[in-house]
């Protein structure tokens, strides 16, 4: 049985883009710069997305509207030594992109990628004002404080749609470049930065979930988890039972919230002699 509804509006995708770049160079070419700015931005991607539940596909085809991305990319070498035995160049690299969700379709405003399926507790999900790369998910309930209600000794979740979590593209990325050179020898490295983004670790809510992970062991060890909380007539409240606290928290129903992590790293790339 066909299960994806045929798509019989297909348009051709389409993209425009503007680039604008410089080029300058100083002190006899010792010292460079390159900087670009662009722009593009692309309309009827074709895109799978769920069926509403009245039809009789669980699938059909969208042509998305219009998806922007801009940003900058720049690059400034300069060469250290130059005139001697040992020579030395160094570069940095810098680029910054944003993604915008313009429009999508005239049918939708919104549609998930992956996860919001039956009981799923997070989803990547296409928004218009939205990124690509935008995550959504289920987070605990909380006060005009911020402060965790505890109910019946164990958290609770927030009701309703699920609430933007971030998003796991890097907002801007740096490199340096090294080289030396003496005599027969050459050495070069490259550190590479990537800096914003976030990313959920499905694996740690699951291993706390069952009660397997070490983060759940170090709080039956402590006697409970520590929380800022607040029980439902206002009382404060420090201490939540391990069970009781990841027995919501976890698991693939759990507050998915609770487990962004920060994606910024730095890496030595690349090292060579």
């Amino acid at each position: 049985m066909n299960t994806t509804a045929p798509f019989r509006d297909l348009k051709p995708e389409k993209t425009k883009s503007l680039e604008l770049g410089t080029e300058w160079r100083f002190f006899d070419s010792r010292l460079s710069v390159d900087l670009t700015y662009y722009k593009t931005n692309t309309t009827n991607q074709t895109m799978e997305i769920a069926a509403p539940n009245a039809t009789l596909y669980n699938t059909y085809f969208i042509n998305a509207g219009d998806i922007q991305n801009q940003g900058v990319e720049a690059m400034i070498r300069y060469d250290v030594l130059r005139d001697t035995k040992l020579k030395w160049n160094t570069a940095l690299n810098y680029a910054v992109n944003d993604n915008r969700i313009i429009s999508l379709s005239p049918f939708v405003d919104r549609f998930s990628l992956t996860g919001d399926g039956t009981g799923a507790n997070y989803a990547s999900q296409f928004k218009v004002g939205g990124s690509f790369g935008d995550i959504y998910g289920t987070v605990l309930n909380r006060d005009a404080q911020g402060r965790v209600i505890i109910t019946n000794g164990a958290p609770s979740l927030a009701g309703g749609q699920m609430q933007y979590l971030g998003n796991a593209n890097t907002k801007w990325q740096l490199g340096w470049n090294n080289n030396f050179a003496y005599n027969n020898f050459t050495l070069s490295f490259l550190i590479d930065g990537k800096f914003g983004g976030q990313v959920m670790s499905v694996t740690q809510a699951m291993m706390d979930g069952y009660g397997v992970s070490a983060t759940s062991g170090q709080a039956r060890d402590a006697g409970g988890v520590k929380v800022n909380g607040v029980d439902a007539n206002g009382n404060p409240v420090t201490s939540v039972d391990a069970e009781k606290w990841y027995n919501v928290v976890g698991g693939r129903t759990g507050a998915s919230g609770e487990y962004m992590y920060s994606a910024t790293t730095v890496r030595l790339r690349e090292a060579s002699l």
